[in-house]
């Protein structure tokens, strides 16, 4: 149908009152939305696209009764999209080539959109590469249960698919089948065309339900276990991860430690997170460790540990300043008590936001066990620009010392070891009386690199 006739079609079923161009499942437009987003189940904070939107209508009702979700339209047609609602974002485009990017939307819907579009395979196509993992495919069409219906073909130049072909579609799209059911018949048509020409048009015709899931290495893992932690540290690569996930919160927990030194910009992070994920029905569990009493009893944190310090060193030497090094450090106060929790808790899955591209290379790759714990790393492929982009595309938090320079998000504001994550000038600039115990700190352990590196020296120079 061209642009010309599509605009009168259209305002003629506006004029009649119709503003969903689809089949009705429940009563009014209202009880109908609220059919389908019962049906749909997207997940608390939504993005959900809605693919060859009309004007915009069912999006309208389904935002009225559920203000947590994003929703996104896409329409070809220029004279439908500037009747839909402005406070929605409007795209003028082709669903078979959404300006989206990759894995933005946590929902993509087509009500009465692909019909008997002969694209609909390109379109499914399109839902799944916008699709997050696990994301959905929800699909309301008409469906043909009744055989041929040459009075329907003749009207609409339509030739509906079966149930059966629409899932197999979906499958090759690479979907997994959630639920599907022939709902009702298209009744709202007889406002259109009135009550005998819709039962000779639309016999054979009923109005069916899809909702679908996109498989992925992510919903295959899940698949294989029935506890799944989440390491969440606040950091950009963790949140990006965790947001991707976000369909599968109701089945995960989150795990985050806290040990006493934290960034207040983190603390905002995770607090969001953490809000987020309770109200879609996930856990999330803050375990709290002391680094203060750690430092004290085990020492202070370093990139260089110099033998006289350490406990052997120390027992030899005297009663020199204890150091230890920084992955002992880390993983006395956030790693291992992590691990026991997530370990005491029956996780056998454990998710992370690691990347390959990152200061360190993961050793493990995801599939592969650890600890008792198959691993997951759903952006280990990424780089820190995809992540930085999918972040402000998505409208996530990002923790405000990253713009000043801070490369990574330190567990503990005043550590004196990591020498390279650039958090030094932050906290003078931002949080001087930390900075001035990290000063005081970190010059502890420079002298004593110091008096152990000029003994290296001279030897070298001897």
């Amino acid at each position: 149908m061209n642009g010309e006739l599509t605009a009168q079609a259209t305002n003629a079923a506006i004029d009649k009152g119709v503003r969903q161009f689809q089949g009705v499942l429940s009563g009014d437009d209202l009880s109908h939305a609220h059919k389908l987003l019962s049906l749909m189940l997207p997940p608390h904070g939504a993005t959900v696209v809605d693919a060859g939107c009309g004007i915009g209508e069912t999006a309208r009702l389904m935002a009225d009764l559920r203000p947590d979700l994003r929703f996104v339209l896409v329409n070809a047609d220029r004279h439908q999209l500037d009747l839909a609602p402005r406070k929605f974002k409007r795209l003028l485009a082709d669903y078979c080539a959404m300006p989206l990017p990759d894995a933005s939307a946590d929902v993509v819907m087509f009500c009465y959109a692909l019909c008997d579009d002969e694209r609909a395979e390109l379109a499914l196509q399109e839902a799944r590469r916008v699709l997050k993992p696990g994301g959905v495919l929800f699909m309301h069409e008409p469906v043909n249960v009744g055989g041929g219906n040459v009075a329907l073909w003749s009207a609409m130049c339509s030739h509906l698919r079966t149930p059966a072909e629409i899932g197999a579609l979906a499958g090759d799209a690479g979907f997994a089948l959630d639920w599907s059911g022939a709902l009702c018949g298209a009744d709202q048509f007889e406002v259109l065309t009135g009550r005998e020409a819709a039962d000779q048009i639309w016999r054979g015709v009923a109005s069916a339900v899809f909702r679908l899931v996109r498989r992925c290495e992510v919903t295959d893992a899940f698949s294989r276990h029935e506890r799944v932690a989440l390491q969440f540290s606040g950091g950009r690569d963790s949140t990006a991860t965790l947001y991707l996930l976000r369909n599968f919160w109701p089945r995960m927990t989150v795990y985050h430690v806290d040990a006493g030194d934290q960034f207040p910009e983190t603390r905002a992070v995770v607090a969001r997170a953490r809000a987020e994920v309770e109200a879609a029905g996930g856990r999330f569990e803050v375990i709290r460790t002391d680094v203060e009493a750690s430092r004290h009893e085990f020492g202070l944190p370093s990139d260089l540990v110099p033998a006289d310090h350490t406990p052997l060193g120390r027992a030899v030497a005297g009663d020199a300043l204890p150091i230890v090094g920084r992955y002992e450090c880390c993983a006395r106060n956030i790693m291992l008590p992590m691990h026991e929790r997530m370990r005491a808790d029956g996780n056998t899955l454990l998710v992370r936001g690691q990347r390959d591209s990152d200061f360190a290379t993961p050793p493990l790759r995801s599939g592969q066990e650890s600890g008792g714990f198959e691993v997951l790393y759903p952006i280990q492929a990424w780089t820190g620009e995809q992540v930085e982009a999918y972040l402000r595309g998505q409208g996530l938090p990002i923790a405000d010392f990253y713009p000043e320079g801070v490369l990574r998000a330190s567990d503990c504001m005043t550590c004196t070891a990591w020498w390279d994550d650039g958090r030094a000038q932050y906290l003078r600039r931002f949080h001087p009386k930390q900075h001035q115990v990290f000063i005081a700190r970190a010059t502890q352990v420079r002298d004593a690199i110091d008096r152990q590196r000029a003994w290296l020296t001279k030897e070298m120079e001897a």
